[in-house]
């Protein structure tokens, strides 16, 4: 006999779950809190565990990193393969963007994860081929966008902090004008001054450039930026 546990009763077995993994925190009801948090899907306590550094949090980001849709009928009898295929696609839709998902693939990366930080370096470097990308195959209806994947990325990574992303950032510090959006009213920043601003919150001895962040200073700031690099490029294998 299958037995199907509640929400509350799930919510219970996750926080469980953390604390076996996690000794330290046993007690301590702000982290018990922050678990409970996590389980339920809150997207500024997933970033919150991935800032803690506590890798307890793993097996509870990972239970959501990546969801599965399983909308629809529960029976197709009586339909036809073809009927049955074209209900299916009548009732898909994306999942790998998800907001929760796409949380926890940050925190978990922020906590050591190697897959999720190579995915959101794919993001990063050569978008069309990630994950995000490749789910929308076969179904038209669905765009695939890798400017604002791209741009994403520089956001994630600032997020995520390693050392080991910033040679991939820094290669962006020469891509001095802005992507091609043709055939769309939205006008993109350059990605060098995405790239400016998400090293500027992971490198050690960031340039002091003492002069306002805007459109006007642009290519001074990308010059001294780009110069930092040459000098400190060793420092980032």
């Amino acid at each position: 006999m299958r037995h199907v546990l509640d929400s509350s009763s799930a919510l219970a077995v996750v926080t469980l779950l953390f604390l076996s993994h996690s000794p330290a925190v046993f007690g301590d009801s702000r982290s018990e809190s922050l678990v409970q948090r996590v389980a339920r899907g809150d997207r500024d306590a997933i970033l919150e565990a991935g800032n803690t550094g506590d890798k307890g949090f793993i097996p509870v980001l990972e239970s959501t990193a990546r969801p599965h849709y399983t909308g629809g009928p529960e029976s197709i009898k009586g339909l036809s393969p073809q009927q049955a295929e074209a209900l299916s696609n009548s009732v898909w839709r994306t999942v790998y963007d998800d907001p929760v998902a796409v949380n926890a693939r940050m925190a978990l990366a922020k906590l050591g994860m190697k897959d999720y930080l190579d995915e959101i370096l794919l993001e990063l470097t050569d978008p069309a081929s990630s994950p995000v990308c490749k789910e929308r195959e076969g179904h038209p209806q669905y765009g695939c966008y890798p400017i604002d994947l791209r741009n994403a990325a520089f956001h994630k990574l600032a997020y995520i902090k390693n050392r080991s992303t910033v040679r991939a950032i820094a290669s962006f510090l020469s891509v001095t004008s802005e992507p091609d959006s043709t055939g769309s009213d939205v006008k993109y920043e350059p990605y060098a001054h995405l790239a400016m601003r998400t090293l500027a919150q992971i490198v050690d001895d960031p340039p002091q450039i003492n002069l306002p962040d805007d459109s006007e200073n642009f290519d001074a700031r990308s010059k001294i930026w780009q110069q930092w690099w040459e000098q400190n490029k060793d420092k980032y294998p």
